[in-house]
């Protein structure tokens, strides 16, 4: 959640730096590493 509401905040200060580019590649990264975990979570049981 907390990713969530930074990442505006952080991208736009990546952009004012002239890493516009670089910008978008760490927010692709932090949607692979999302991916990830929620991958390794354990499957749902039915209780």
């Amino acid at each position: 959640m907390t990713i969530g509401a930074a990442s505006p905040v952080l991208f736009g200060a990546f952009a004012d730096r002239g890493f516009f580019n670089e910008g978008y590649i760490v927010l692709a990264g932090f949607a692979v590493v999302a991916i990830l975990l929620v991958r390794w979570l354990p499957p749902a049981t039915e209780t």
